[in-house]
């Protein structure tokens, strides 16, 4: 297209796009004066933009995509660009381009970085981008926990169902329990029932993941975003937080440094306590629970080690609660069988 062809925006588009490599000043020149004189026209803002992250300018390209989203919020080519930046938010792994997204966004101000935030994740098609992008905003803006979590709860749970009924080793189960479930800590607003809900449904995750990798059938794993090095203490972690919120006295159980002995000898002592005040069971079957399995496992993976990863229907294996090597004779001698 010819110059004279050109609309006195385009013209001045043109003349900065032109001196941006041999001269940056001017090139920065012409867009104070194309924004200066056409402040609505959406494609001089975004050009002001597209320029900054051409020079690899965070903080000036931050000044310029805050306006554009304060004033072009509904623009189809802006919404192009803040689907590039939710990408390069929730990625582990950015390249150079998100990297620089990623800081633009850390340049924003809080409250536009909010409100972008919370505008991308309810245009998001994608349940678990609405998902990934609704935990970055309560990561970023915890004191909106309460405002926002019950309601990523029910996403969650209600996509896991629809999606992954069968299988608790789903990306909705990870966000859940190991994005979504540290945040709650800090929840005033999750009730009781729900607590054992949440509870429940973590151990569960734990637990399935414990017995699919020891049995290396990581093709039920199905998320890759992350592999979680001690599930064992991941659970335990999430039994004494939840355990600290329902006011259990045995919520630091697994967490401290007794060995599995004394945390039964004191489950027995606290379930002779539950029967005396006949209250609070319900804290004794999680942790019982818990450490039988947790016994059951180090038992067969023992057994497993022990006879080279393989059993045989020949093999004799017995599990037994405990065998004293001291043994009590009795106070009362076995009477003698009469001739």
């Amino acid at each position: 297209m010819d110059i004279e062809e050109l609309s006195h925006e385009d013209y001045l588009i043109l003349m900065a796009k032109q001196a941006l490599h041999e001269n940056p000043l001017e090139s920065k020149a012409w867009m104070i004066t194309a924004k200066s004189l056409y402040t609505k026209n959406f494609a001089i803002q975004f050009e002001a933009y597209a320029i900054e992250k051409i020079s690899n300018n965070c903080k000036d390209a931050a000044k310029h995509f805050s306006e554009l989203f304060r004033q072009f919020q509904d623009n189809d080519k802006l919404w192009e660009e803040v689907n590039l930046m939710m990408t390069a938010l929730c990625t582990n792994s950015p390249t150079d381009e998100q990297t620089f997204l990623k800081g633009v966004f850390t340049n924003i101000p809080l409250e536009i970085q909010y409100n972008l935030l919370l505008v991308a994740a309810e245009r998001s098609t994608s349940v678990i981008q609405h998902c990934h992008l609704v935990l970055l905003l309560l990561k970023t803006f915890p004191e909106k926990l309460d405002q926002h979590c019950q309601k990523l709860i029910a996403t969650l749970m209600k996509a896991e169902q629809h999606f992954y009924e069968q299988n608790p080793l789903n990306p909705f189960r990870k966000l859940f329990v190991c994005d979504l479930q540290p945040l709650i800590a800090a929840s005033t607003i999750i009730k009781t029932p729900q607590l054992f809900k949440i509870l429940t449904n973590c151990i569960d995750f734990y637990l399935v993941y414990i017995i699919k990798t020891s049995e290396n059938q990581t093709q039920d794993i199905l998320f890759t975003d992350c592999i979680i090095e001690d599930p064992w203490n991941s659970m335990f972690n999430v039994f004494k937080t939840i355990g600290r919120q329902l006011g259990w006295e045995l919520y630091d159980l697994f967490t401290s440094s007794l060995g599995k002995k004394n945390i039964w000898q004191k489950i027995s002592r606290y379930a002779t306590h539950c029967y005396e005040k006949k209250s609070n069971y319900r804290q004794l079957v999680f942790s019982s629970m818990i450490l039988f399995i947790h016994c059951l496992f180090d038992y067969n993976t023992s057994v497993e080690s022990g006879t080279g990863g393989q059993r045989t229907d020949s093999d004799n294996l017995v599990l037994l609660e405990s065998i004293s090597s001291d043994i009590q004779k009795s106070e009362y001698p076995a009477k003698k069988a009469k001739s």
